[in-house]
């Protein structure tokens, strides 16, 4: 497989460039290093990736062996430092599902501006 055919199924999306120095990713790195903010970011591909935006809470066992992490450090990220919300079932960041709106509203436009040019 061609580097250009592994970029396009990779899924796209934004997050701030300053998001190293959020109070709450300072919180958690001053707990767990970069090795917790690469963990944080490994999350956040796994819910972009995820049936809407949203990981099952049962599955967090399996989570931790793709990321090759302890549950219980995974549990902790996850949980501990208001970087994610949940309910009973999953978990989920409102940050990810607010910016994956912006991108479903922006392709929505596009695709309506190509169409009224097709016609």
């Amino acid at each position: 497989m061609s580097k250009s055919q592994k970029l396009k199924e990779a899924y796209y999306f934004s997050h701030d460039s300053n998001a190293k120095t959020d109070d709450k990713i300072l919180n958690l790195r001053s707990d767990f290093g970069w090795e917790g903010y690469g963990i944080f970011w490994a999350v956040i591909e796994t819910l972009r990736d995820a049936t809407e935006f949203k990981f099952p809470k049962k599955s967090i066992t399996g989570l931790a062996i793709n990321l090759s992490v302890k549950k219980e450090k995974l549990e902790k990220i996850i949980f501990n430092y208001n970087l994610f919300k949940s309910d009973e079932e999953f978990f989920w960041s409102d940050s990810l599902l607010m910016r994956m709106d912006i991108k479903k509203e922006k392709s929505e436009k596009s695709k309506e501006a190509a169409n009224k040019r097709w016609e």
